[in-house]
């Protein structure tokens, strides 16, 4: 079976991968008309004919898989690429997440990144707003109508988060009411993730887009498509605000980190609510431009855009992943150790 199938994000990947099995190895033909060429993509850590063609690899795309066993697979492959291979590095998690599954992650040595974060080689956002064909071309739109609720939170991780967000959610609501969706709350929506569960959103007004790292631009489909597609205001924390506004809409969201304490945030959501002309102002960005989704899920076209990093006029200079913008674009160095409980009376949010 291919690696890939206990992540949604891969679909599409892992469908091309199970109709297409050759030689026992799961390898589909990329038709490349941008880059004028065809890409084979192969899904193997062991066979040789297939690895010694090789014109690239690409590391860490499964990496929960390969927990302890990193440094063994990357002498075994080095053993068997040819010295002229592009080495890829893909992250689209956090470093945290990455160094809780294996902290040996940071030590890889890579040519080139294909990240969510801006710096890297071949760099996709999860999303991003595009200052042209806006959204709305007529003013004055009420987004307060037909929203009956006041604020939605989406959350079955409830522990495993690298701040304290569940406290930080639990005293929120000491101030204000929040319908708390999944394990974390009392409400639910089945099937998780759906898009009935998700165009059930669109009668909130407020939205905790709440990431579960600190880690500049790591900003997920918890903003993208529960908030953007749905017309919820997001109240947003992750990356510090400087980040946001790099790929968000103009105007869009709140950030937890412009409030001292959440009694504080609470009021000002809850002042927003009774002004429907303030809270009409986080939209008016759809007069200037429109949101684009790139991940997930993976669209296995992004193998083409790796084409120009395959030349052999491409500077190979390698360095280590713990080197990268990308690893060091958290709050605190990655340890892959989640907040502990009760951490929440010594922390204060990334600004």
């Amino acid at each position: 079976m291919v690696p890939f199938n206990s992540w949604r994000e891969y679909t599409l990947l892992q469908d091309m991968f199970t109709s297409n099995i050759k030689n026992d190895v799961p390898s589909f033909e990329l038709s490349c008309p941008v880059q004028r060429c065809n890409l084979t993509i192969g899904a193997t850590l062991s066979d040789k004919r297939l690895l010694g063609n090789s014109n690239g690899v690409v590391i860490n795309i499964a990496p929960n898989l390969l927990k302890n066993k990193l440094d063994a697979t990357i002498k075994k492959l080095s053993n068997i690429l040819r010295d002229d291979i592009t080495w890829f590095f893909w992250g689209m998690e956090s470093p945290q997440m990455f160094t809780y599954w294996d902290a040996q992650i940071a030590n890889i040595q890579y040519h080139n990144e294909i990240a969510y974060h801006s710096h890297s080689s071949l760099s996709i956002p999860y999303g991003h707003f595009v200052a042209s064909k806006p959204m709305d071309i007529v003013p004055g739109k009420d987004w307060t109508k037909d929203k009956t609720h006041l604020i939605a939170w989406m959350a079955s991780n409830c522990e495993n988060t690298f701040w304290p967000r569940s406290e930080f959610v639990n005293d929120l609501l000491n101030y204000m009411p929040i319908d708390m969706y999944g394990k974390c709350g009392n409400l639910s929506c089945l099937p998780p993730m759906s898009p009935e569960c998700n165009n059930m959103l669109s009668k909130y007004k407020f939205y905790l887009a709440l990431e579960n790292t600190e880690c500049d631009e790591y900003i997920t489909e918890k903003f993208w498509e529960n908030c953007m597609k749905h017309n919820v205001v997001p109240v947003v924390y992750g990356g510090r605000r400087a980040a946001y506004e790099t790929l968000a809409p103009p105007n869009s969201f709140i950030h937890v980190g412009d409030f001292a304490t959440a009694d504080e945030l609470a009021q000002y959501l809850m002042a927003l609510d009774r002004d429907d002309q303030k809270y009409n102002e986080f939209f008016q960005w759809r007069l200037k431009g429109h949101v684009q989704t790139n991940y997930p899920p993976l669209n296995p076209d992004v193998f083409c855009e790796m084409i120009p990093l395959l030349s052999s006029e491409t500077p190979k200079i390698k360095q280590k992943v713990s080197e990268s913008k990308y690893f060091k674009s958290c709050r605190d160095k990655p340890t892959g150790l989640f907040a502990k409980v009760g951490s929440y009376s010594n922390w204060s949010p990334w600004k």
